[in-house]
């Protein structure tokens, strides 16, 4: 029945936006409208590392799970690399179900979708859960999905999953440290987050959910360590759920080329300005030729912007009764940005030397995600400060707003006295008509705010249309973030008809120094135009969608020696590397003349050679050796010296090898030879790689410095190398039964009554 002291569309807008149901359904509308395309299925998302690293991996890992395999290994990418042990492939993640099991590239599309609606549901329940004001939740909620970190997140659909996860773990970690029945379900969701392949979010989640739990009073010393203990069994849970994950992983990471600070070197930090395109997007940025926008130094973010009505909400804040959790979430934030800085900021080389594997993560700006969960979590306190207020003080409101919007002027100002090494390059009317935008958006938000300030029966419907506005503030701040593509660029068939489609155990694609150059420097201005060419290029891990073997490819982490032998095979000379691309079975190459024209090649030498004499070469001695024009891969293997004795009675003989099959994680063929001989075989050897000649086990060694060879008796041989380790099925046995437990316990705790 409707009260007379409260109009029927605020009633309305109540219904709809303080509770969880209808914030729910119209967040769900918002993103439909807003990605109707994606949503519908006519198109996809494709820009930069969405489609040829993403898409390509999820497509991959699908087949194989249909075909009732498990990916382990990846064939067709780095001469062949672990493929479930990456991060970000999502293999182990219980949320890949969905575009596992339904039709791509649709279901990766509302993959991210569902994961970005979770993230926004998450951020109002932990702002409605510590601030007690729906209206704070809601705009909580509306900041957190709609910035320039989060919407730039969507060309990592692992880093949407990942962040969506982030608020309920924070708010479960305050639960768990009070509450041994809480620590269950907080295990189950960090481990699904730590699942999805991001640590970097799962070491700012833990961090922020740590300190705002650890950091408020608990009444003594006894009770913190009660609390402390409660949290560390939660993570030790976590790593036991995810152990199918991490076991494998971490012996990847122990043999990539991150092991070892090769990667220490803290690349695309942020600007030491940077903090300025928290509140003016374009701000010393720099235009790509396909119209997008980043700032000098640093490409890993398109944009980070903060809608400019939450930092006016931020600023409510000063001059309120601010409460520890307040002051702990404004120090993370400090801590965040500073730490974006890298290098230059002096916070994160000493962050490093305490805690060196934070070097892994190479980019310090992906700190900015951190800044980016807690500032929401400020307004939505700013929110329920202005709200709540009573009687309601316009006054602060109006100063908080000028605040905001004179610094935006300000930096408009300084964006047009630049930088003079970088001035030539900045688009600075575009930048300041952008800012003015901005500044628009933020004024018709105060407007509204100060028109039902004074009317509270209406503040609800007033706090719905601050809500529109900073929605529209974020999709609105640049250009486009996430570009898309008609959906059938994403399916097969941008092989060449007129050249033999290399297959598996049969061939190779090799992508030309020069056209792998033109590839990574392409200067289209149009992204879709851009994207078809890479496809028919078969461009970093394009290939995957063809099912092309190929010599070089993208993995986060990659075999060591393949990465130091395709480092030192791009930049040889052509003339040298003619023996090793033989080698490597290359039947087709980059056009020198031509990027997108493949020729072929008729010298390739089969998957499986023998009767090699075995040389002992090692590290940069055998790069050297082996791409030199001298090279003769049917004569000689290079080795290790600390394999020498294994081949101490090879002296190199005529043997003939017969390959039979082939499979991801399999290979079978036949060697015949009237002496001890050896067999290489040209993919890159990884621990895993297991060997039987006839029905013995049999050691493989790495050999010409990245790839495989195993001894051979006199005689016919049948010889079998498969990709397996029994410590994998450990560790998938541990996950299982850690998530019983955890299921269990949670299940247990709900019955009792909690």
């Amino acid at each position: 029945m409707d009260t007379p002291d409260q109009p029927l569309p605020a009633q309305r807008w109540q219904t709809l936006l303080l509770t969880p149901r209808g914030f729910g359904l119209l967040l769900a509308g918002i993103l439909a409208v807003v990605f109707w395309p994606v949503i519908s299925g006519g198109e996809s998302f494709f820009y930069r590392d969405y489609g040829v690293l993403g898409y390509p991996f999820v497509e991959y890992a699908k087949e194989r799970f249909l075909a009732g395999e498990f990916p382990w290994w990846n064939p067709y990418s780095n001469t062949g690399a672990p493929f479930a042990a990456q991060w970000g492939t999502m293999c182990f993640y219980p949320g890949s179900l969905i575009y596992i099991l339904l039709p791509l590239p649709w279901s990766l599309g509302f993959f991210s979708m569902i994961h970005l609606w979770f993230a926004g549901m998450g951020m109002r329940w932990l702002a409605v859960k510590w601030t007690g004001s729906p209206a704070a939740g809601a705009v909580a909620g509306t900041v957190f999905i709609f910035n320039g970190a989060v919407l730039g997140s969507l060309m990592w659909p692992n880093w949407v999953a990942a962040l969506a996860w982030m608020p309920w773990i924070v708010g479960w970690l305050s639960d768990a440290a009070a509450d041994w029945r809480r620590v269950p379900r907080l295990a189950l969701a960090g481990a699904a987050q730590l699942m999805t392949g991001v640590p970097e979010l799962t070491v700012f989640t833990w961090l922020a959910g740590g300190v705002l739990a650890m950091g408020m009073p608990m009444g003594g010393t006894q009770p913190w360590l009660k609390a402390s203990a409660r949290l560390a069994s939660a993570f030790a849970l976590v790593l036991l759920i995810s152990a199918a994950q991490l076991v494998p992983f971490l012996e990847l990471l122990q043999n990539s080329q991150r092991a070892g600070g090769s990667f220490a070197d803290a690349r695309w930090p942020m600007p030491l300005t940077g903090w300025a395109n928290l509140f003016m997007p374009l701000f010393r940025s720099f235009a790509t030729p396909d119209g997008q926008f980043f700032q000098f130094g640093q490409e890993f973010l398109s944009s980070y912007y903060i809608p400019l009505g939450a930092w006016m909400m931020v600023v409510l804040l000063f001059g309120t009764a601010v409460n520890r959790r307040l002051w702990l979430l404004l120090g993370l934030t400090i801590f965040a940005l500073w730490m974006a800085l890298g290098p230059e900021g002096g916070l994160f080389p000493v962050m490093r030397a305490v805690f060196p594997p934070i070097a892994v993560g190479r980019f310090p700006v992906k700190f900015v995600f951190l800044a980016a969960f807690t500032i929401p979590l400020l307004a939505a306190a700013g929110v329920k400060a202005l709200t709540e207020s009573n009687p309601p003080t316009a006054k602060r409101l109006w100063i908080a707003a000028a605040s905001v919007g004179g610094l935006v002027l300000l930096l408009i100002w300084m964006n047009h006295l630049g930088d003079s090494a970088y001035k030539p390059f900045q688009r600075t009317v575009e930048a300041s008509t952008n800012a003015a935008a901005r500044i628009a958006w933020h004024a018709v938000s105060v407007i509204l705010l100060a028109l039902v300030l004074r009317r509270p029966a209406y503040r609800t419907l007033g706090v719905g249309a601050f809500c529109a506005t900073l929605l529209l503030d974020g999709l609105t701040h640049r250009p486009w973030q996430n570009p898309m593509i008609e959906s059938t660029a994403m399916q097969a068939g941008f092989w060449p008809t007129n050249v033999t489609r290399p297959q598996l155990g049969q061939g190779r694609l090799f992508i030309s120094p020069s056209a792998e150059d033109v590839f990574l420097k392409d200067s289209s201005t149009n992204a879709q135009r851009s994207f078809l060419a890479k496809r028919v290029g078969q461009w970093s891990n394009l290939n995957l969608l063809e099912r092309v073997p190929k010599v070089n490819g993208s993995s986060t982490l990659q075999a060591r020696w393949q990465w130091e032998f395709q480092k030192a095979l791009y930049a040889a000379p052509a003339s040298a590397s003619g023996p090793m691309l033989d080698f490597l079975g290359v039947t087709a190459t980059s056009s020198p003349a031509n990027a997108l024209t493949l020729i072929p090649r008729s010298t390739a030498l089969p998957l499986v050679t023998a009767g090699q004499f075995p040389k002992a070469v090692d590290g940069t001695n055998a790069l050297a050796e082996l791409l030199s024009a001298e090279f003769r891969p049917l004569e000689t293997v290079l080795i290790g010296s600390d394999d020498k004795d294994v081949m101490k009675e090879i002296q190199g003989t005529k043997a003939a090898a017969t390959f039979l099959a082939v499979t991801p994680e399999l290979v079978k063929f036949k060697v015949s030879s009237t002496t001890p001989t050896v067999a290489v075989i040209a993919q890159t050897w990884m621990p895993g790689w297991r060997a039987k000649v006839g029905p013995d086990n049999a050691r493989i060694l790495r050999a010409n410095h990245a790839f495989m060879a195993v001894a051979i008796p006199a005689g016919d041989s049948d010889v079998q190398l498969r990709y397996s380790k029994p410590g994998w099925l450990a560790g998938i046995a541990t996950s299982i039964a850690s998530a019983a437990a955890c299921l269990a316990w949670l299940l247990l705790s709900r019955r009792n009554g909690t």
